[in-house]
């Protein structure tokens, strides 16, 4: 007998050992079961110190159950009313554990996805209203932290076939949008390229290049328009940004294909009439400008930007008769020749001036169509 004693009492010491490093997630356990049978946000506190502990713990940290039950405990946690202030970050820690537990390669003793797709479909909620809030109250940073955690919890259900709570859609967009009111812009176009390699989108595209044309990145910023356009020709976003380009470099000629594609998207925008019209009166015919002009106002009337070209344009065509008088002589043909060609002229001044006018109500401290109503009001004077 006393040969069997030492062997019993380390088999004994074994069984304690063992019980003991499983005690942290029996604790956890018993804390969500007390929770869920009517106790209180006690029993959640009292279960999240043993959650921390197994999750450090040796014996534990490689057990599918530690991360599996602190899951679920943080969803808890998230979730009540008491807690969910005091312990803002709930719904991320939730998250990371039942990322965790997809990571622990041991034998599952059963099947848990269910209660996982249950737990990960309200904490996704729970986070994405958090984070709006966030929003709300401008704190960008924790905003843009907590949606894009989000993409954790759709890969984790995309992988068993499940539907998300929140689209992918807007998670991705309100992380960018919270990281560029950060001023974070090079993490929002972080963001931008995980969407558009996660699931390619027009809007992600309308923005990845926005951001970078917003920090100068010009090679990058055309290569993505291109990208863009190859998948989505006929965007009108995207279709401005290669007009944008072409009038960047000057060729306003190459820009007309673009611009009449995105014509047929904006038929009415008034910018876009513009841009052709400028287009026109670069390369020509003018009286093709003329018309695209006129069609901005029609739209808008008060573009005022196509008021003062329509206003110049008159001013030109004054300013060949000015030229022709200059070139003639003193003999009374010349003379009756000048006063003919000084009416035209003066009609052509006063229409330019109804243009001037215009943009004058528009804009009263427009210094470039002041200037250009005090020299043709002199001419008109005459």
């Amino acid at each position: 007998m006393k040969k069997i004693l030492p062997v019993f009492i380390i088999s004994l010491a074994m069984f304690y050992s063992a019980k003991a490093q499983n005690g942290n997630n029996i604790c956890v356990f018993n804390a969500l079961d007390s929770y869920i049978h009517g106790g209180g946000p006690d029993d959640l506190i009292g279960g999240m110190k043993c959650s921390d502990s197994a999750a450090v713990n040796a014996a534990t940290i490689n057990a599918s159950k530690t991360w599996f039950y602190r899951g679920m405990l943080y969803t808890k946690v998230a979730l009540d009313t008491v807690l969910n202030k005091q312990f803002q970050t709930a719904g991320m820690e939730a998250i990371a554990a039942f990322k965790r537990f997809y990571a622990v390669d041991d034998k599952k003793p059963r099947d848990w996805w269910p209660d996982v797709y249950t737990h990960l479909y309200y904490i996704e909620k729970v986070v994405f209203n958090d984070g709006v809030e966030a929003y709300q109250a401008k704190n960008y940073i924790q905003a843009y932290t907590l949606f894009h955690s989000l993409m954790d919890v759709d890969s984790m259900l995309n992988v068993r076939g499940q539907l998300p709570a929140i689209r992918e859609e807007s998670i991705f967009m309100n992380s960018t949008k919270s990281a560029e009111n950060a001023g974070k812009i090079n993490v929002a176009i972080k963001v931008l390229k995980e969407w558009i390699a996660y699931k390619s989108d027009s809007i992600a595209y309308e923005k990845y290049a926005a951001d970078l044309r917003q920090i100068n990145d010009t090679v990058t910023y055309r290569a993505a328009v291109d990208s863009g356009l190859s998948k989505y020709p006929n965007d009108p976003v995207l279709l401005i940004d290669k007009i944008n380009i072409f009038l960047d470099n000057h060729s306003p000629a190459s820009a007309l294909t673009f611009i009449n594609r995105a014509m047929q998207q904006l038929p009415n925008n008034d910018e876009l009439w513009f841009i052709k019209g400028y287009a026109y009166e670069t390369i020509g015919p003018v009286d093709s400008s003329i018309d695209a002009y006129n069609k901005a106002i029609e739209i808008n009337p008060k573009n005022a930007t196509c008021l003062f070209n329509l206003g110049v344009h008159y001013v030109k065509k004054a300013n060949v008769y000015g030229d022709q008088m200059n070139a003639l002589g003193n003999s009374d043909a010349d003379n009756q020749k000048a006063a003919e060609l000084k009416g035209k002229r003066k009609e052509l001044f006063l229409k330019a001036k109804t243009y001037f006018d215009r943009v004058k109500a528009l804009e009263p401290d427009n210094a470039q169509n002041n200037r250009a109503l005090k020299n043709i009001e002199m001419y008109i004077a005459e």
